[in-house]
């Protein structure tokens, strides 16, 4: 499933989600890495949400 579902990402666990990027005719999935994870679990705890994460995560990468 697919998903940019503010409600549906605060939902899940770090585990549980992937990363899905195109470039030209490539398709890269990726889960979030293990300093991301533990990122994401201290970020959930003292500053927001997992959706927000997220989206933090997604623009590092878009600025790439």
């Amino acid at each position: 499933m697919t998903s940019h579902s503010l409600t549906l990402l605060n939902e899940l666990e770090p585990d549980q989600i992937r990363f899905v990027t195109m470039d030209e005719s490539d398709t890269h999935i990726r889960a979030l890495t293990p300093v991301e994870k533990k990122a994401a679990k201290e970020y959930m705890a003292e500053k927001g949400t997992f959706a927000e994460f997220v989206e933090l995560v997604e623009a590092s990468e878009a600025a790439k």
